[in-house]
C-alpha cells in the first residue's frame, strides 16, 4: 500500500513583508546559465513565500460550510445562508488552482531547470524547502 503524502505547513495568512512579485523570465537569456540560476533562485523564494499562504487558506476553507450554517441559523434566512455557501465554490476553485500551479512548479523545476544547472554549479538549494 502506498503511503499518503502528508503536507505540513506553517500558518501564514499573508506573504512576507517584502511581497515578492512573480519572477518574470522574459528578459532572461536561457542560454546564459548565470541568469537562469538567478531566475531560479528568485522563483524559489517566491514559491516558498506563497506556499504556506495557500495551504493555510485551503485548510480554513474546509470549515467554511459551517460558517454558512451559522449564518443560516443566525439570520434565519435561506437567502443569506445560500449566498454564503455560494462564495465557497469560487474560493475553493481559485485556491485549488493556485496550489495546483505551485505543485506543478515544484515537480517540473528539478526536471527542466535544475538538470541544466547542477553540472555547472553543483548541488542547488532544494526548490521545495524540504531538506530531506
Amino acid at each position: 500500500m502506498a503511503k499518503e503524502k502528508i503536507i505540513v505547513f506553517n500558518w501564514k495568512f499573508l506573504p512576507e513583508r517584502e511581497h515578492r512579485k512573480t519572477p518574470d523570465s522574459r528578459n532572461y537569456d536561457c542560454d546564459n546559465l548565470f541568469q537562469l540560476l538567478e531566475w531560479r533562485q528568485e522563483l524559489r523564494l517566491w514559491f516558498l513565500n506563497w506556499r504556506n499562504v495557500w495551504y493555510t487558506y485551503q485548510y480554513l476553507l474546509n470549515f467554511y460550510p459551517y460558517v454558512g450554517l451559522v449564518v443560516l441559523l443566525i439570520t434565519s434566512s435561506w437567502a443569506w445562508g445560500l449566498a454564503t455557501m455560494l462564495l465557497y465554490v469560487p474560493g475553493r476553485l481559485y485556491i485549488d488552482k493556485k496550489i495546483s500551479f505551485l505543485d506543478q512548479l515544484e515537480m517540473l523545476m528539478p526536471v527542466f531547470i535544475d538538470r541544466k544547472l547542477i553540472p555547472v554549479f553543483g548541488n542547488l538549494l532544494p526548490f521545495s524547502g524540504d531538506c530531506s
